[in-house]
């Protein structure tokens, strides 16, 4: 399920700039169950026509705050990256999925496909909710040159949220506007924190420690829905940790997001009966 990544140069930084052929995603952001929201074509979740930014062809575009969160409105699990978790844990249940060589963690949005559980019928998020940064990137993301490794600034031009009518300019006299500049350095930051939680979760599986879940729930009408195709992990395993492999763990602060993670079990209800943690 997981689409091409390519890691951003050593120094860090990106180029905006030209990129030939259809752009591919820059990180591997699917979501981990079974009955989860995905982007349609192995596209990450949310975007439908990502593009490089370009000056050229892009110059007049502006980008406007959403009017609303429907975009995610059918995200029922939601990429969390690993300095996420601390706070993210007090409002979703935090789970680990995706290919075996792939791990990574989500915070569970919702308990049927199609449906995110946060955001009300107006797309409003739930107030006072903390709202992953893979959906306050968006409609930005990181895309890769055709037959490069060179990862470039690009954007989702299906969204609302870009336009020519009104919003901060992308361009100033054919220069990246402060508005893009952000957009860079948040990406940025993003994709490093992304191999960090990478690392982290690869340490983490490979101490043994995940295993296999799946949560039957029991809907306000009665009904019962299952969700599947996800990890956790096992309290048991952990305890019975050796104390080198238990100290790796601590050392790197691949702990902390396990402390987190098992905390985060309390925050199940939080997705069926609607009150913030």
């Amino acid at each position: 399920m997981a689409t091409e990544q390519k890691k951003p140069q050593k120094s860090g930084k990106s180029k905006l700039g030209k990129a030939e052929g259809k752009p591919k995603a820059g990180a591997a952001e699917e979501a981990p169950q079974a009955d989860a929201a995905t982007g349609a074509g192995n596209l990450p979740l949310f975007y439908q026509d990502p593009q490089p930014l370009h000056a050229e062809r892009h110059g007049a575009m502006r980008l406007r705050p959403p009017k609303n969160m429907s975009f995610a409105g059918a995200a029922n699990s939601i990429l969390l990256l690993a300095s996420e978790f601390p706070q993210a844990a007090s409002f979703y249940p935090i789970v680990f999925g995706g290919p075996e060589a792939d791990l990574l963690p989500y915070a569970v949005t919702g308990h049927t496909k199609g449906e995110n559980a946060f955001i009300d019928a107006d797309g409003a998020w739930r107030p006072n909710t903390y709202i992953p940064a893979y959906v306050r990137r968006y409609p930005f993301i990181f895309v890769e040159s055709s037959g490069t490794d060179t990862l470039m600034l690009g954007a989702d031009f299906a969204s609302a949220m870009l336009g020519e009518e009104e919003g901060e300019p992308l361009y100033v006299d054919g220069k990246p506007s402060a508005t893009t500049d952000r957009a860079l350095r948040f990406c940025v930051n993003y994709q490093r924190e992304l191999e960090r939680t990478k690392a982290h979760v690869r340490q983490i599986a490979e101490a043994g420690l995940l295993v296999d879940r799946n949560a039957d729930v029991t809907l306000p009408d009665g009904k019962m829905s299952k969700i599947v195709g996800f990890k956790t992990v096992d309290e048991q395993k952990l305890n019975a940790l050796d104390d080198e492999t238990f100290l790796s763990l601590r050392k790197t602060g691949a702990l902390v997001l396990i402390f987190c993670h098992l905390w985060s079990t309390r925050a199940w209800n939080n997705i069926l009966d609607g009150s913030s943690a």
